[in-house]
């Protein structure tokens, strides 16, 4: 398996892996859903090949372990799938008796989280009906061959098959198969896929049901007047078991059993109508595949509620692998051989539509010289059998549903009068001259050979019909599993919908299945019988050969041959190979078309090796596809050590920088905790010291006082203690109003003793009001003062965190910082004519090289912004102050200023002046919102 992991599907030896590995490779590099399907004649090998195919797929490269356990339950379905669906046939040990279909959900990785089983037409007829040498379905002998004789016991079994009528009649027990082992298998595979001990019994019991309805014997019922042909069961206690596994009431099933229901929509009630033996015989068997089908659908649904419960919501993919029954071909056919082979002349017109016909469609439409392959298309044949109205599935469906009493003849002579023109179709009335051609039969040239079908028992196959008292008895069923499986109950007056037929349920599959098929890219997998004989190393060379070609193989051959075995879109193409050129690489700004040309030049690839359509480019040979691959690997190789190059050193920079940053952080705390350890011991001592030097002055102290004090001193000491913290308030309080200076506002309050709380609140309530009203007196100055409060307090509110901003209240509040000259003379000079709000000395930055500067008067007017050179006096630029949309300043020490201007064509003015800065940007400020309405935004870099 290892050898075909990522290998190209030319270098190795033809094998199911290659054909695995070669839709993994498409989806990877196309990003589009896959199916694989799986054809042949029964007994071909198409089930193991499929199980082959599934376990390349679900081994996937994962590694975690609930992906593991996901491709476990992928393999283990097979188990369960070939227990319920697979019985061994004159052709076939293990033959699939359904057609299954399973999409397999692949995340980007290739890795499988998820999977879906549908199934197609179980084959129930075979519960009741087996032919000669045949078995019935595998479960039934696996039930008894792999329980214990306890087990055996509740179930009301034995573990002899010849004591049930369903097993004995073929006369055939053995399958090469170890019945036990599988059974082995099944329940463990039933375990790992969450399936509960309880539901298993369920399904053990439902199993035995089926066996033991096989064991019913009906006779007449005697002794009751007007019910001569009326019918009874001979052996109820079967019936008593079989009510003890379903969990329904005894009378009830045996009374559905033997009797059915017609409601009277007039009198709204219901008539009970006794049947007679051959129809409680019809009614018993219609239980039992109607049971045994229901059941399988059932363990498929539970399967997939656990494979669908491990899907992602995330971006995925899925291969389909398609598993569906083969071509058959037996002494007598009937209604279950043409549903199998109309399915398979389906898949075969599928197969010729996107194979041969599409590529020579393709080859057409591209404009490629090319000579037609002449191939068998099996399209008519399809359409007899599925033309509406007049198709042979439709004409079965009328005769079936219609009034009146429509038997088996009377649907052989529609089929003569509605499809005796077709060359297909051949019978008696057609061909009397054609020995094989008898009364009661009809004949269709398939495209695998002519199949001759016994008309006995269609219509019956056909309509599948069962009473609904049958159905309303399971539903009131006590087991839950039952109920579920059986969900129909009496609607009283409500008209019941006639079920399809199976030649409906047929069509309507095959048409949502190729519809499927159709949307994937498609890969095929065509199974031979190398004899009929069942047995190994032999080889019929006349048998094989009829089946690859009717298989259409040698016409695929001659189309590969002659054709070109590699087609690709030009911007697909050049998508995938558009590395092996330089010019094409990454990107090529021409057509697809130039550039994939271009790409075959710089590769050398002879001309008549490759041809141009008008999408396509067509390659010849599989050998060039495999050079542009080798290409292809060996860059992105290179490609991917450059990558890992860079993407290792962004790696080890990245763990330097955080590994220099952590020794940093803990030099810091080291140093940190050095310094507070070393603190903390020098503010020890010294607390020690000062300590020890109060106690020795407090000790003394209260000596000298002990000797003065009377003999009853408690009052006086308490007084002087209230006196001495009293005072002591008073003192801190006086020491922080000083400190406090301009910031009584926010002044700290010390905290005063429990006893003096209120006089010390009253005392800072004093205090407020004392400075309010000085700091209210001081304010009833002249305007100019109060012009310049309210200018130095926009400033803060523009420009208080900048670092300068407190070293600006100090400059002085002037117009003119330039001098030397009266401003009455110096502007008119200049043409302006306004009012000058401030000129200030600056130097221009440089907006493209901002280390060049040049000194320049900057002077502000009630108009505008006026850059002067200092040297010639001369007017550099003008910038209307509506022009100005927004200022930016630092919010460090230094003095630089953007002006940024919408209209301007030399763009932002760059300014600086370390003194200046705050006075300029807030004079600023005030002539913009004098000037106009919309407020200058400031911003601090």
């Amino acid at each position: 398996m290892l050898r075909y992991r990522g290998a190209n599907p030319f270098d190795e030896k033809p094998h199911i892996f290659s054909i695995a590995e070669a839709a993994l490779q498409d989806l990877r590099y196309n990003q589009r859903d896959q199916c694989v399907i799986v054809s042949g004649e029964s007994g071909a090998g198409k089930t193991e090949s499929s199980k082959i195919l599934l376990r390349y797929i679900a081994a996937g490269l994962a590694h975690q372990k609930k992906l593991v356990d996901i491709q476990n339950q992928l393999l283990l379905t097979n188990h369960i799938m070939e227990a319920f669906g697979n019985a061994k046939t004159i052709r076939n040990d293990n033959s699939s008796r359904f057609g299954k279909y399973m999409d397999v959900q692949l995340n980007g990785q290739e890795e499988p989280i998820g999977g879906e089983i549908s199934t197609y037409l179980l084959e129930k007829s075979r519960v009741v009906h087996i032919s000669k040498g045949e078995r019935n379905f595998h479960i039934f002998y696996m039930l008894l061959s792999g329980l214990n004789p306890t087990q055996l016991n509740s179930l009301f079994l034995e573990s002899d098959p010849t004591k049930y009528e369903m097993l004995s009649k073929s006369g055939c027990f053995e399958a090469g198969r170890d019945d036990k082992q599988e059974m082995e298998y099944m329940i463990r595979a039933m375990d790992s896929l969450s399936f509960s001990q309880k539901t298993q019994e369920s399904i053990f019991k439902c199993v035995a049901a089926v066996l033991l309805l096989g064991n019913l014997v009906f006779g007449k019922q005697e002794g009751q007047t007007g019910q001569d042909k009326a019918s009874c069961v001979t052996n109820m206690d079967v019936v008593t078991q079989l009510a003890s596994l379903l969990s329904v009431d005894s009378d009830q099933l045996c009374k559905s059993l033997t009797n059915r229901s017609i409601r009277d929509s007039a009198k709204k009630s219901k008539i009970l109508v006794p049947l007679d033996v051959q129809e409680s015989a019809y009614s018993r068997d219609a239980i039992a595949k109607c049971l045994y089908e229901r059941l399988f659908f059932k363990v498929i649904s539970q399967i997939n509620e656990k494979l669908n419960a491990n899907k992602s919501k995330s971006k995925s993919f899925k291969i389909g692998v398609l598993d569906i029954y083969g071509f058959e071909i037996f002494e007598k056919n009937s209604f279950e051989q043409l549903v199998i082979n109309y399915s398979n002349e389906k898949l075969q017109q599928l197969f010729i539509n996107l194979t041969l016909k599409a590529e020579q469609d393709d080859y057409s439409r591209e404009e490629i010289a090319w000579e037609g392959v002449q191939y068998f298309n099996n399209q008519p044949i399809c359409e007899m059998i599925e033309a509406k109205n007049v198709g042979l599935l439709s004409l079965l469906n009328e005769e079936t549903t219609r009034p009146g009493e429509p038997t088996d003849l009377t649907l052989l002579e529609k089929l003569d009068t509605h499809l005796s023109k077709n060359q297909h179709y051949d019978s008696y009335c057609k061909t009397k001259n054609d020995k094989r051609l008898v009364m009661a039969v009809f004949m269709i040239r398939h495209y695998a050979g002519d199949v001759i079908y016994e008309v006995d028992g269609f219509l019956k196959k056909n309509k599948d019909e069962l009473h609904k008292d049958v159905l309303y008895c399971l539903n009131a069923s006590a087991d839950p599993f039952v109920k579920s499986i059986f969900p129909e109950t009496d609607s009283g007056d409500a008209i019941a919908k006639r079920p399809d037929t199976l030649a409906t349920q047929l069509k309507n599959s095959m048409v949502g299945l190729m519809t499927d098929l159709s949307k994937k890219n498609p890969h095929y997998i065509r199974c031979i019988r190398p004899n009929h004989n069942k047995v190994p190393k032999q080889f019929d060379l006349e048998y094989v050969t009829s089946q690859w070609r009717y298989l259409g193989l040698l016409e695929n051959i001659h189309v590969k041959r002659a054709g070109f075995c590699f087609r690709k879109e030009y911007h697909l193409f050049l998508r995938g190979f558009g590395m092996l050129c330089p010019k094409t690489w990454p990107n090529y700004p021409g057509t697809p078309r130039e550039g994939v040309q271009m790409l075959m030049e710089h590769l050398k690839i002879p001309e008549e090796e490759y041809k141009f359509g008008k999408t396509m480019v067509f390659v010849r040979k599989p050998t060039i596809v495999m050079q542009l691959e080798k290409l292809k690997i060996e860059i992105k190789y290179r490609l991917a050590i450059k990558i890992q190059a860079v993407w290792r050193g962004h790696l080890a920079k990245k763990q330097y920088k955080r590994i220099r940053s952590k020794c940093i952080i803990i030099q810091a705390w080291y140093k940190m905790v050095k310094n507070q350890q070393k603190y903390l011991l020098q503010r020890k001592c010294a607390l020690t010291i000062t300590r020890v030097f109060r106690g020795h002055l407090a000790r003394k102290k209260f000596k000298k006082l002990l000797a003065k004090l009377p003999r009853y001193a408690s009052v006086a000491i308490q007084r002087s203690v209230r006196r001495y913290f009293a005072r002591k308030m008073i003192r801190n309080i006086k020491h922080d109003v000083k400190r406090a200076d301009g910031r009584w506002a926010t002044i700290k309050w010390p905290k005063a003793p429990s006893k003096l709380t209120t006089a010390s609140d009253m005392l800072l309530l004093f205090y407020r009001r004392i400075k309010a009203l000085q700091f209210r007196r001081k304010l009833d100055i002249d305007d100019a003062m109060r012009q310049l409060y309210k200018f130095r307090i926009l400033s803060r509110d523009l420009l208080g965190q900048k670092a300068a901003w407190k070293v600006s209240l100090k400059v002085p509040m002037t117009v003119d910082h330039i001098g030397g000259h009266d401003l009455k003379v110096k502007w008119p000079k200049l043409g302006i004519h306004e009012r000058v709000d401030r000129a200030m000395p600056a130097t221009k930055l440089n907006r493209h090289d901002p280390v060049t500067e040049q000194p320049r008067f900057i002077i502000l007017t009630e108009k505008q912004v006026v850059v002067v050179d200092p040297k010639s006096w001369s007017i550099k630029e003008q910038i209307p102050l509506g022009d100005i949309s927004e200022i930016s300043v630092s919010k460090f020490r230094d003095g630089l200023i953007v002006l940024h201007c919408e209209h301007s064509k030399k763009g932002d003015l760059l300014l600086r002046n370390d003194e200046l800065v705050v006075d300029f940007v807030t004079q600023l400020y005030q002539s913009v919102r004098a000037f106009r309405e919309p407020k200058l935004s400031v911003q601090e870099m």
